[in-house]
Protein backbone atom coordinates (compact mmCIF):
# COMPACT_ATOMS: atom_id res chain seq x y z
CA UNK A 1 0.00 0.00 0.00
CA UNK A 2 1.25 3.74 -1.28
CA UNK A 3 2.33 5.80 2.11
CA UNK A 4 0.78 8.63 -0.26
CA UNK A 5 -2.97 6.99 -0.47
CA UNK A 6 -5.67 9.50 1.18
CA UNK A 7 -9.10 8.02 2.27
CA UNK A 8 -11.34 8.16 -0.52
CA UNK A 9 -15.19 7.83 -0.71
CA UNK A 10 -16.15 4.34 -1.52
CA UNK A 11 -18.39 5.90 -4.23
CA UNK A 12 -15.01 6.50 -6.46
CA UNK A 13 -12.76 3.96 -5.34
CA UNK A 14 -13.32 2.64 -8.52
CA UNK A 15 -12.69 5.73 -10.77
CA UNK A 16 -9.66 6.51 -8.24
CA UNK A 17 -8.13 2.94 -8.71
CA UNK A 18 -8.02 2.59 -12.09
CA UNK A 19 -7.15 5.65 -13.34
CA UNK A 20 -5.05 7.00 -10.62
CA UNK A 21 -3.09 4.01 -8.42
CA UNK A 22 0.19 4.14 -10.09
CA UNK A 23 0.66 7.65 -9.74
CA UNK A 24 1.69 7.16 -6.57
CA UNK A 25 0.44 10.88 -5.57
CA UNK A 26 -1.92 12.18 -2.60
CA UNK A 27 -5.30 12.05 -4.00
CA UNK A 28 -8.67 13.19 -2.18
CA UNK A 29 -12.37 12.70 -3.25
CA UNK A 30 -15.22 15.46 -2.87
CA UNK A 31 -18.62 14.18 -1.87
CA UNK A 32 -20.87 15.91 -4.50
CA UNK A 33 -23.66 16.22 -2.85
CA UNK A 34 -24.33 12.21 -1.88
CA UNK A 35 -24.50 13.51 1.94
CA UNK A 36 -26.93 16.02 2.04
CA UNK A 37 -29.92 16.19 3.85
CA UNK A 38 -33.22 15.14 2.01
CA UNK A 39 -35.36 17.66 3.16
CA UNK A 40 -34.72 20.44 1.93
CA UNK A 41 -33.67 18.60 -1.67
CA UNK A 42 -30.07 19.65 -2.69
CA UNK A 43 -29.99 23.57 -3.94
CA UNK A 44 -30.13 24.29 -8.13
CA UNK A 45 -27.28 25.94 -9.29
CA UNK A 46 -28.39 29.37 -9.75
CA UNK A 47 -31.89 28.80 -7.29
CA UNK A 48 -29.84 28.18 -4.46
CA UNK A 49 -31.11 29.90 -1.66
CA UNK A 50 -27.80 28.42 0.74
CA UNK A 51 -24.92 29.11 -1.02
CA UNK A 52 -22.93 26.27 0.95
CA UNK A 53 -25.47 24.14 -1.13
CA UNK A 54 -24.07 25.23 -4.30
CA UNK A 55 -22.09 22.22 -5.75
CA UNK A 56 -19.80 24.01 -7.60
CA UNK A 57 -18.99 27.08 -5.29
CA UNK A 58 -18.46 23.68 -2.82
CA UNK A 59 -16.10 21.84 -4.78
CA UNK A 60 -13.98 25.26 -6.08
CA UNK A 61 -13.92 25.64 -2.06
CA UNK A 62 -12.48 22.34 -1.58
CA UNK A 63 -9.50 22.77 -4.07
CA UNK A 64 -8.74 25.97 -1.94
CA UNK A 65 -8.13 24.28 0.90
CA UNK A 66 -6.46 21.84 -0.42
CA UNK A 67 -3.83 25.12 -2.22
CA UNK A 68 -4.39 26.92 1.36
CA UNK A 69 -3.26 23.47 3.20
CA UNK A 70 -0.81 22.27 0.88
CA UNK A 71 2.26 22.36 3.64
CA UNK A 72 -0.57 20.78 6.36
CA UNK A 73 -1.13 18.43 3.63
CA UNK A 74 2.69 18.03 2.70
CA UNK A 75 1.99 18.19 -1.03
CA UNK A 76 3.24 20.50 -3.49
CA UNK A 77 0.47 23.15 -4.29
CA UNK A 78 1.62 23.13 -7.82
CA UNK A 79 0.86 19.71 -8.68
CA UNK A 80 -2.64 19.98 -7.74
CA UNK A 81 -4.71 18.39 -10.57
CA UNK A 82 -8.82 17.94 -10.65
CA UNK A 83 -10.73 14.95 -12.24
CA UNK A 84 -14.42 12.96 -12.27
CA UNK A 85 -16.37 11.58 -14.52
CA UNK A 86 -20.03 11.92 -16.05
CA UNK A 87 -21.06 14.90 -13.38
CA UNK A 88 -18.29 15.23 -11.28
CA UNK A 89 -16.43 15.74 -15.01
CA UNK A 90 -18.66 18.78 -15.45
CA UNK A 91 -17.91 20.50 -11.46
CA UNK A 92 -13.62 19.44 -12.21
CA UNK A 93 -14.18 20.98 -15.68
CA UNK A 94 -15.45 24.18 -13.88
CA UNK A 95 -13.34 23.98 -11.00
CA UNK A 96 -10.35 24.11 -13.65
CA UNK A 97 -11.30 27.02 -15.55
CA UNK A 98 -11.47 28.76 -12.01
CA UNK A 99 -8.13 27.98 -11.14
CA UNK A 100 -6.76 28.30 -14.40
CA UNK A 101 -2.83 28.07 -14.86
CA UNK A 102 -2.53 26.96 -10.64
CA UNK A 103 -4.15 23.60 -12.02
CA UNK A 104 -1.49 21.13 -13.07
CA UNK A 105 -4.38 19.25 -15.13
CA UNK A 106 -7.63 17.37 -14.92
CA UNK A 107 -8.64 13.99 -16.04
CA UNK A 108 -12.18 14.25 -17.20
CA UNK A 109 -14.23 10.80 -17.92
CA UNK A 110 -17.19 10.79 -20.41
CA UNK A 111 -17.68 14.57 -18.51
CA UNK A 112 -21.03 16.41 -18.87
CA UNK A 113 -19.24 19.56 -20.30
CA UNK A 114 -21.91 21.14 -22.33
CA UNK A 115 -25.62 20.72 -20.78
CA UNK A 116 -27.23 23.24 -23.26
CA UNK A 117 -27.68 20.26 -25.19
CA UNK A 118 -27.33 22.37 -28.83
CA UNK A 119 -23.89 20.48 -30.34
CA UNK A 120 -24.22 17.89 -32.90
CA UNK A 121 -22.81 15.41 -31.20
CA UNK A 122 -25.71 15.76 -28.58
CA UNK A 123 -28.24 15.67 -31.16
CA UNK A 124 -26.36 12.83 -33.51
CA UNK A 125 -26.44 10.51 -30.21
CA UNK A 126 -29.83 11.48 -28.82
CA UNK A 127 -30.77 7.74 -29.24
CA UNK A 128 -29.37 4.28 -29.46
CA UNK A 129 -27.83 4.58 -25.70
CA UNK A 130 -28.35 4.01 -22.38
CA UNK A 131 -28.66 7.97 -21.21
CA UNK A 132 -31.06 9.11 -24.45
CA UNK A 133 -31.83 12.76 -25.08
CA UNK A 134 -35.02 12.87 -22.66
CA UNK A 135 -33.42 10.99 -20.32
CA UNK A 136 -30.12 13.51 -20.65
CA UNK A 137 -32.29 16.21 -20.30
CA UNK A 138 -34.25 14.61 -16.73
CA UNK A 139 -30.97 14.69 -15.16
CA UNK A 140 -30.13 18.81 -16.87
CA UNK A 141 -33.35 19.52 -15.32
CA UNK A 142 -33.49 18.40 -11.65
CA UNK A 143 -29.50 19.81 -11.47
CA UNK A 144 -30.46 23.44 -12.70
CA UNK A 145 -34.08 24.00 -13.00
CA UNK A 146 -35.02 26.77 -14.93
CA UNK A 147 -31.07 27.86 -14.92
CA UNK A 148 -28.77 29.29 -17.88
CA UNK A 149 -28.29 26.18 -19.26
CA UNK A 150 -25.14 27.92 -21.70
CA UNK A 151 -23.27 29.60 -18.13
CA UNK A 152 -19.73 28.06 -18.58
CA UNK A 153 -19.81 27.47 -15.17
CA UNK A 154 -22.10 24.36 -15.60
CA UNK A 155 -21.74 24.12 -19.57
CA UNK A 156 -17.21 24.54 -19.01
CA UNK A 157 -17.32 23.68 -23.03
CA UNK A 158 -18.88 27.20 -24.10
CA UNK A 159 -16.78 28.82 -22.09
CA UNK A 160 -14.50 31.56 -23.79
CA UNK A 161 -11.14 30.49 -25.82
CA UNK A 162 -8.84 32.77 -23.17
CA UNK A 163 -10.63 30.55 -20.22
CA UNK A 164 -10.25 27.06 -21.82
CA UNK A 165 -6.75 28.27 -23.00
CA UNK A 166 -5.61 28.95 -19.51
CA UNK A 167 -6.33 25.16 -17.85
Amino acid sequence: RSPHRRPIFPAQRGLHEKYFSGAHLPRYSIDTGTTRPPSPPPARFNGASDETHDRIDDAIAAVQWAIDAAAELDIDPTTISVGGDSAGGNLAAAVAQHFGSQIRGQLLVYPAVDLSSESQSALDYAEGFLLNGPTMQWFVNQYLGDSDRRDPRVSPLLAADDVIAAV
